[in-house]
Order: C-alpha cells, then sequence, then structure tokens
C-alpha cells in the first residue's frame, strides 16, 4: 500500500510538457503453432479434437477519437485438398474491463455468414456468458452459432465438413462501437485476460469446427504464452479527478513501470524502447499474479499548468521463475490530462 500511496503521489505532481496523443493504435495475436493452448489436451502446438491443426490471427486496430474498434479475423490453418478444413465459428476477446462500460455490434465485412456478438461487462461476476471452454470468462464472444452456420476459412481452402454452412474466404473484420470511461488503446484490448478458467489467456481464442477426416474435429485455440503487458486508466483524466492506472497482461509477470516527458523512443542495449529519456521515475511493484490486472488509485490535482498536458509510460516485465523467462518492454501508453 505504501507503494501505490507513493507512487500516486509522485505521478500526480509530475509538471508535464505537451506532446501529441496517438488517435489510432493497432494490435495482433497469432492463434496455434509452437507453445500454443487449447482445451483439447496437452499437445504443443495445441490441436483440435482429432488431431487436426488449426491457426488463426486476430488484428485489433481502435480509434480513440471516436472509440470505434475493428476487430480483423483471419483463419491462417494449413490449406489441405483432401480432408475437410476447419472453420472459424466463434471468436473471444476481452476488453479492459470497467474502461469499457459498453460494446455495440456495428458491422462485418462480408454479408455471410452472420456472426452475432455477446458482451460481459463484467467478466468477473456471474453471469458470464461469454465463457471460452477451458479458457475461462471473456468479454466479447462473436459467433455464427456453429459449423452448420458457416464460419471463416483459410484463404485457398475448398473442401469443407458435410454439412458446413456459409463460408467466408479471407479475413473477416467487424466493427464495434465503444463507450470508454477512461482512457484504452489496442495493446490494452489486445493484453486483457480471461479469468475463472484452469487455462486462462490474453489475446483472445479461436473457436475452430469441422476438422480432418469426417469433418469432426473442432476445439478451441490459445496462442503461445508470454509476459505480455499493456495500460488502460479507469476513470476520465481530467484535472481534480481520482482515476485508475491498469496495468494488465501475463499472469505471474513483474510490473516495472518507467514515466518519461519524452515520447522517445530511445536505443537502450540494442534494442527499441518505446519511451525517452531521461525517465521521471521508475515505479516497481513487483511480481502480480492472478487475476492479472494491477491497479494504482491516482488523485489528479486541480491545477490549470496541468491542462492538455502528457506524460508517457512503459512496463519492462518478465516471468519471475520461468526458465526461459524473456524481458519485454511493453508499447508506450500515453495519459494525457485534461
Amino acid at each position: 500500500m505504501h507503494h501505490h500511496l507513493l507512487c500516486a503521489a509522485t505521478l500526480g505532481a509530475l509538471a508535464l510538457v505537451s506532446s501529441p496523443n496517438a488517435q489510432v493504435t493497432t494490435g495482433q495475436h497469432d492463434f496455434g503453432g509452437p507453445g500454443s493452448r487449447g482445451c483439447q489436451g496437452t499437445s504443443d502446438p495445441a490441436l483440435l479434437s482429432d488431431g487436426s491443426p488449426a491457426t488463426g490471427r486476430i488484428d485489433y486496430s481502435y480509434d480513440a477519437a471516436t472509440a470505434r474498434l475493428r476487430v480483423t479475423v483471419t483463419n491462417t490453418t494449413p490449406v489441405s485438398a483432401t480432408v475437410p478444413n476447419p472453420l472459424i465459428t466463434t471468436v473471444w476477446f476481452n476488453v479492459p474491463r470497467r474502461a469499457v462500460t459498453d460494446v455495440q455490434f456495428v458491422s462485418q465485412s462480408v454479408g455471410s455468414p452472420a456472426f452475432a456478438m455477446v458482451f460481459d461487462p463484467d467478466i468477473v461476476h456471474m453471469p458470464t456468458p461469454a465463457k471460452a471452454a477451458c479458457f475461462g470468462d471473456f468479454s466479447i464472444r462473436l459467433d455464427t452459432g456453429g459449423l452448420a452456420d458457416g464460419g471463416i476459412a483459410a484463404a485457398g481452402a475448398s473442401l469443407f465438413a458435410p454439412g458446413a454452412g456459409p463460408v467466408a474466404a479471407g479475413p473477416v473484420t467487424f466493427e464495434l462501437q465503444l463507450t470508454v470511461d477512461g482512457v484504452i488503446d489496442a495493446h490494452s484490448i489486445e493484453r486483457s485476460f480471461s479469468l475463472n478458467g484452469p487455462v486462462q489467456t490474453l489475446g483472445g481464442v479461436l473457436g475452430f469446427a469441422g476438422a480432418g477426416q469426417g469433418g469432426t474435429g473442432a476445439g478451441e485455440i490459445g496462442h503461445a504464452f508470454a509476459c505480455e503487458t499493456a495500460m488502460y486508466v479507469v476513470g476520465e483524466p481530467r484535472r481534480g479527478n481520482d482515476i485508475e492506472f491498469v496495468v494488465t497482461g501475463g499472469e505471474c509477470c513483474h510490473i516495472c513501470i518507467w514515466a518519461s516527458l519524452d515520447p522517445g523512443p530511445t536505443m537502450i542495449a540494442g534494442r527499441t524502447v518505446d519511451i525517452g529519456f531521461p525517465l521521471l521515475g521508475v515505479f516497481d511493484f513487483g511480481e502480480v499474479g492472478r487475476p492479472n490486472e494491477f491497479s494504482v488509485p491516482l488523485s489528479i490535482p486541480n491545477d490549470p499548468r496541468l491542462a492538455n498536458l502528457s506524460i508517457h509510460f512503459v512496463n519492462v516485465t518478465f516471468q519471475n521463475g520461468h526458465q526461459q523467462s524473456t524481458l519485454n518492454v511493453s508499447e508506450r501508453f500515453t495519459l494525457t490530462i485534461r
């Protein structure tokens, strides 16, 4: 608690400088392949129920000016000419909890198959309508209803399971309108964790169906685990307001936040870090476990000198106790005081 108060007092008193705030941010996650997680056993890479491979990708693009989120789903499974190819029939992912209070489905880039959306504003408490099998609870589920209602195919695939519904060949983009109470970006969407499952994961889950001989292979596929974190703010960052600064991402990851007035980037030990030097401060909170959200309460002084001023953050993280631990630095998160 002492560290929380020290961090809040220090950040709240910073004399900030003007800096442009990026309006459109992007993120990406791959699903399947080496190191991936699945709900159909412990194989590496994760496979479907009949042993068939399945891979995919989600690309996120978030426009902060309009609170519009574009989610592009691509089936990257290797194409077979002799056995049915799997379709993506369900997509799960998260939006930052408490910072996003509502989500409306706007459109999809193809007319068929038709996907429907379920939004759960609070995955911590029941009911949890967007559960993804062993991966637990998510805030958003997009689905066609099942194999008979169709799904997203890999580009070039032409052989599908008997009874499969309409097929969308190639990527499908969904547009969603968010209601936001705070500051988020594409990285805070990409790195938000699922909850309450034996195999929690970040970045979402893809549900496949109609794979392999007879077209019976199905299952949920996640991605390779890594200590990847992002940041967001709950509440409006306006002078005189109380807000929460949240770090979200990989479970059991170390949290060490760097703050700067300079957006950077800077080269450190041969790698690019998305923040400038000198640093205003380093706030080391140690390792944080489940539920993978670490929150710092901040009070913003009602000081006119803070109006329209910005501060930049990155998180330097690694997974404690992991034999192949790799130091990761998050993308820059910019907080502008209003």
